[in-house]
């Protein structure tokens, strides 16, 4: 019974490693991290909390009242008539409205909606770096499954190497060392591909972290590459200071 459980196992990891998914661009990659990222989901009801606190700033307090007994003695016969003797102790009603200062609910208006703006701009800066992050581990992925394919080549061609160096070994045409030196070549290139593979999956890994989904779930990522043409933009301390979220958050 543990047999079969263990190969159970080793199925499900075999599928959820090696098994067929889907193909993610860039696009979908930054989409996914963009909604799905806790610290955006979190930025989000932090500025939903100081909206609505924005909303109720200029609110009054509710008007109270109350009723309740003046002088009245602990000894409840007292409280009756006794012949012309009055009853001893009154009822008191009290009613309370609060008349806020305007300019003070302005202001407190004013903060919250300032602070909620702050935070907006901070999550745009943090989610930023989020993108960063994953632009930085898609890249990789693409370097590293290039030159993954670069190394497989170059295995079949030391394999060719290596079976036309035991040919002409055997017919007394090649020294053993070349043998041996393609040999060498070979377990290096095989080496270098399972360190190529580890890090596509430590690539995987952080991405599925990024798009807050289970950190073992198989996909590929389309490796064709769009070059942008930046060499009309013209780079100033304007364009930098009006498009970097940090600073707006300090300015706000």
């Amino acid at each position: 019974m543990s047999k079969n459980r263990s190969f159970i196992f080793s199925i499900l990891i075999f599928f959820s490693e090696y098994g067929y998914g889907q193909t993610l661009s860039l696009k979908a990659i930054i989409d996914s991290v963009e909604k799905n990222h806790p610290v955006v989901e979190m930025y989000k009801n932090e500025i939903r909390s100081m909206d609505e606190a924005a909303l109720g700033a200029k609110s009054w307090m509710p008007p109270t009242a109350g009723i309740g007994q003046f002088m009245t003695p602990y000894n409840v016969n007292l409280w009756k008539r006794n012949g012309d003797m009055l009853g001893m102790g009154s009822v008191m009603l009290s009613a309370e409205q609060m008349f806020p200062n305007k300019k003070k609910l302005n202001a407190d208006e004013a903060y919250m909606k300032a602070m909620s703006s702050v935070e907006k701009e901070k999550k745009n800066a943090d989610l930023n770096e989020l993108v960063q992050q994953a632009k930085q581990y898609y890249y990789d992925w693409i370097i590293l499954q290039k030159r993954l394919i670069v190394s497989k080549a170059n295995q079949e061609l030391l394999e060719f190497m290596i079976k036309n160096a035991e040919l002409r070994y055997k017919n007394g045409l090649e020294k053993i060392s070349a043998y041996y030196k393609a040999k060498a070549a070979l377990g290096y290139s095989q080496n270098m591909q399972l360190m190529y593979e580890s890090e596509i999956r430590d690539r995987r890994i952080k991405l599925n972290a990024l798009m807050n989904k289970n950190s073992f779930s198989y996909f590929q990522i389309d490796t064709s590459i769009v070059w942008n043409d930046y060499s009309s933009f013209s780079f100033d301390s304007t364009l930098f200071y009006n498009n970097r979220s940090d600073l707006k958050a300090i300015d706000k």
